[in-house]
């Protein structure tokens, strides 16, 4: 959390958090829509090759999120805590390594095609970023 917010609390004003979720919202299904174009129609993935792109995509891009929303500031000027970060990263690397291991099944995950699925999934992901 930024200095100055833990410094000197502020009150919620609503006004500002119904216009967030309204921009938010409409970004994200813009995200939505262009993962589904990408994966069915650039990609040709099928059934479990979408469910496997469309995870992959939805889990990393809302951990970007919660690094990006949780600063007033530009994403780069206001470094998370350690603890924030640190479970960022874990979650991102479960969630690349799942499709690859043995609970791949379960999910009914498969296997990316590297060449085809990760570079969606990172210029999605860094986006988010740069949205910020």
């Amino acid at each position: 959390m930024d200095k100055e917010l833990i410094d000197r609390p502020r009150r919620w004003n609503i006004a500002f958090i119904r216009q967030f979720m309204m921009a938010f919202g409409f970004i994200s299904s813009i995200f939505d829509y262009l993962t589904f174009v990408v994966l069915l129609f650039l990609l040709r993935a099928g059934t479990d090759e979408f469910r496997t792109g469309w995870f992959v995509e939805s889990v990393i891009s809302a951990a970007t999120i919660v690094l990006v929303i949780r600063t007033r500031r530009a994403v780069f000027q206001s470094r998370p805590g350690t603890y924030l970060l640190m479970a960022t990263w874990i979650v991102a690397g479960i969630t690349v390594a799942l499709p690859y291991s043995p609970l791949r099944t379960m999910f009914g995950f498969t296997r990316c095609r590297f060449r085809s699925c990760w570079p969606w999934e990172l210029l999605s992901a860094s986006t988010w970023w740069g949205l910020n």
